[in-house]
This record gives structure tokens, sequence and C-alpha cells, in this order.
């Protein structure tokens, strides 16, 4: 694999959101002409997911029945965007209640914590939580949407280590739990790739360390959003609002996470996702240049770099 590559103009990104806009709704209130979004245009489609929230048009009622099918669904669709394999599916649990919820995640989190030495513990319930140590994925039977007090509008999974918010219960979207429950399974693909899956998970944070943790959580994060952008273009344009929305937290509020995509967007014309997973560290060494690196000490360095 290349060690450094250049990449482009962040205009490049927010034509591939038009496009996934215009597939969603070529009469969405943007220009479309215009190399970069606006203020107001991201505001606007915040916004518009808000109401879907609030009043969505496919609402799901979740049971193990209903998560079942769609995670067998996604776990296809996602190997063959990857081109990779799940060593195997994380059990999915379904929390009855916010408190339930917020309870079992404490404790989770709470013993990894306890074996990797460093961990996010929550205050607050997120949208979704995944322990890719305990192979688990965690879902609340309701979509609890989080207000912050000193705000009007939801923000979802801002700030999870404050208790600073208001928790509103709301029916799940069938194509925005779609588009999370991808999100996640994408990411545990990804740590099974890098052999980071349970006990594989604290063997790598703790030969590693927290400093590191951050550059590959960029990857997996840049690398999670371009593959369901894949899945809206190609599958799913129903997800394409959703998709949209969530790339504005995902990538364009951070100028690092901007040229890690741009980099995975380069990548992806010559390389796999699931090899492009492999990848430790994407770092900006100029304007237009990243530089790719391994970390000698991961456990899995010797196979990632044959």
């Amino acid at each position: 694999m290349k060690t450094e590559i250049k990449i482009t103009h962040p205009s490049n990104i927010w034509a591939r959101d038009k496009k996934i806009l215009r597939s969603y709704n070529p009469n969405h209130n943007i220009d479309w002409n215009a190399p970069m979004p606006t203020n107001d245009e991201a505001v606007g489609i915040l916004i518009e997911r808000t109401k879907k929230w609030e009043n969505p048009q496919t609402p799901l009622e979740v049971n193990a029945n209903s998560l079942e099918t769609i995670v067998s669904n996604l776990v296809q669709q996602i190997e063959d965007v990857w081109k990779g394999k799940f060593t195997e599916k994380p059990a999915v649990e379904i929390a009855s209640s916010p408190n339930d919820y917020l309870f079992r995640i404490t404790m989770l989190a709470g013993e990894l914590n306890s074996r990797c030495g460093f961990g996010l513990l929550f205050d607050s319930p997120p949208t979704i939580y995944t322990s890719q140590y305990h192979g688990v994925i965690l879902i609340p039977r309701k979509f609890i949407v989080r207000v912050p007090k000193d705000k009007g509008y939801p923000d979802p999974d801002d700030s999870l280590g404050s208790s600073n918010f208001r928790i509103n219960e709301l029916e799940w979207d069938k194509q925005f739990i779609e588009g999370v429950l991808a999100d996640v399974l994408s990411q545990t693909l990804f740590r099974q790739i890098r052999g980071e899956w349970k006990q594989g998970y604290v063997d790598t944070s703790r030969a590693l360390g927290f400093s590191k943790k951050p550059s590959i959580d960029l990857i997996k994060d840049v690398l999670t959003q371009y593959g369901r952008e894949e899945l809206t273009l190609n599958r799913h344009p129903d997800w394409g609002l959703y998709t949209v929305a969530d790339k504005f937290n995902a990538v364009w509020k951070d100028k690092n996470k901007q040229g890690g995509y741009l980099a995975v967007m380069e990548l992806a014309k010559e390389y796999p996702l699931h090899t492009i997973a492999l990848i430790d560290d994407i770092s900006l060494t100029a304007r237009d240049n990243v530089k790719i690196k391994f970390f000698p000490k991961h456990p899995a360095y010797q196979q990632k770099v044959k």
C-alpha cells in the first residue's frame, strides 16, 4: 500500500453529499451548483433530520425479530461493500427503558475500562452502544433523543460524559435505525479485520496505549461513514438525509477527519475497504498530502504490512 498520497479539495466531499441528497430528494433546498455547503444549508439539513425523528415516515417497533431481520440483511450488504467477512455477528440486546439502558452501558463500559485502563464512561445514554470487548450491540426499545438543557434542539451524541440533558423517547424511524445499525456493524467488521475484537480489543489497547486510540478511531469513523454512503447510494437512497446530516458531525466539523475522509476517497479507488481498515494512522503532512502509517507495536503489525 502507498505510504503517502495526495488528497483533493473538500469540495469533493460536498459533491458526493449532493449526489446522495439528489438521490434522496432532487428538490432539496440547497444550491446544487455551489462547491461547498453554507452554514444555513447545514443547519437546514439538521433541522429536517430532527423533524423526521419526531414524525417518522416508517415507524419501527424494535423487537428481537425486527432487529434480526435488519442485522442479517445489513451484514451481507456490508460484506459486499467492504469486500470482507465478519468472523461472527455481534449479539444484539434490547433495553426496555433509558434507565435500564444506561445501567447496562455503565456495567459494560466499567468492565472494559478496568481491563484497558481507559475508556469512555457515560452519564447519559447514547443513541446506540456497542462494546467490541463483549461482542455486543445494545439498543434502547425507543429512540432516545438527548436535548441539552442549555439548547433548544436535540444533539443525540454530544458530551456523553454529561448528564446536563433532557431525555425524550420517540418511535424509531426504520431508515434511521438501519443507518445507525449499519454504522455499528461496520465498526465491528473494522475491529474484526484488525484483530481488535473481544480479547483482541483489550490486547491492542494495552499494547498501543491511549495515545494511539484517536488515530485509529479517526480511520474507523471516516471509513464507517464512507461505507455507509456506498450503501446509501447503491441500496438505500431513503437513508440519504440521515447519512448526510450525520456526516456534518462525523466529518465536516473536524479538519483532521476531512483529511482522513479525502484520503479514504483516494485509497478506495485502488483498494477495498477491508484493506484500508488495516491502516493505523492518516496524518496531514502538507496542504494536500497525507502520510499513512502502521504502528509497529500493534499485535497484528506483521500481518498488516505483508
